[in-house]
């Protein structure tokens, strides 16, 4: 099953939640704007997700750097891929799809499974053993140079996010599952006023930014 879910043609003919749903909503949950459904074999997944999230849910702001003009994502790219490949491997395939909301002020990604028992989400950001829940999987993805096999995942997100001087997402459990909380704070202090600096590419908020704290 590890082998059709990675390399198939099809896998979900045989295992139909081995998918990734990306919802772009309003306000709320219950305003759903577009959707996407992404299958496929697992070890291509991550890229197809954010060739997506690239190119119809995030941004890339634009500046130059000399005369080389720069278009980051609006999420850390290295730090958005970590959190994919947390989500893949660490799925249990034998419950819902993973699921990622998209809002103006925050992402919400979903996936079935809980982390291993007697482990907190607050120890997941330090030193820590690796215990894949698939560990197939997680070998393979270890093979094909996308992860490395000392737990470094949380560190690898902090460090990313840090690096970008935007907050480190949230990590919460619920609906016996995991979901990652990641503020959307260039595009919705965009929406809200700001600008990017051309030459640096940091964020320049107003004068007056006491209503550009994103909501949790």
């Amino acid at each position: 099953m590890a082998a059709l879910l990675l390399f198939g043609k099809d896998p979900q003919k045989y295992c139909l939640n081995a998918r990734f749903e990306i919802g772009r909503f309003g306000n709320e949950a219950g305003e759903l704007i577009t959707q996407d459904l992404i299958d496929g074999n697992l070890i291509q997944m991550a890229d197809r997700v954010m060739n997506v999230l690239s190119s119809k849910y995030l941004v890339r702001p634009i500046h130059y750097e000399g005369m080389e003009r720069v278009e980051p994502l609006e999420i850390p790219e290295n730090g958005l891929r970590e959190i994919l490949y947390n989500s893949i491997i660490h799925k249990s395939y034998d419950g819902p799809d993973i699921q990622m909301k998209v809002y103006d002020d925050r992402i919400s990604l979903w996936n079935y499974g809980k982390i291993p028992e007697g482990t907190t989400i607050s120890e997941m950001f330090k030193s820590h053993r690796s215990m894949p829940r698939n560990k197939l999987i997680a070998n393979a993805f270890f093979f094909a140079g996308f992860v490395d096999a000392w737990s470094r995942g949380f560190e690898i997100i902090e460090k990313a996010f840090k690096e970008a001087e935007l907050e480190t997402p949230t990590f919460d459990e619920e609906f016996n599952g995991v979901a990652a909380n990641i503020k959307r704070e260039v595009f919705y202090a965009i929406q809200h006023g700001a600008r990017i600096d051309e030459r640096t590419g940091k964020l320049i908020k107003p004068v007056d930014d006491t209503k550009m704290t994103p909501k949790r």
